[in-house]
């Protein structure tokens, strides 16, 4: 995947976000990230063409998406909202 960096972070220092288009991807598909010190989360097309989540922490080589595991509800909600203060 290649995406552009778009780096918000002097308007949230908490936190940096990303965005860009998936090449060679049939149709338009479109993903949003926002950064912390632990997670990536990312939207594709607004999470309608998926979601995902990497605990830097525990998987700092993002081979595992835990956007779907139960223990981890309330970051995707914490970051869904952030991802969409800081991009809007």
């Amino acid at each position: 995947m290649a995406y552009t960096q778009v780096d918000f972070s002097a308007a949230n220092k908490d936190a940096s976000f990303a965005g860009g288009k998936q090449k060679k991807v049939v149709g338009s598909k479109v993903g949003r990230s926002v950064r912390t010190e632990r997670f990536r989360y990312t939207e594709w097309n607004d999470g309608q063409m998926g979601i995902e989540l990497y605990d830097h922490q525990k998987d700092s080589k993002e081979l595992t998406n835990v956007a779907k595991d139960p223990a981890y509800a309330q970051f995707v909600t914490e970051l869904k909202a952030t991802l969409a203060k800081g991009t809007n």
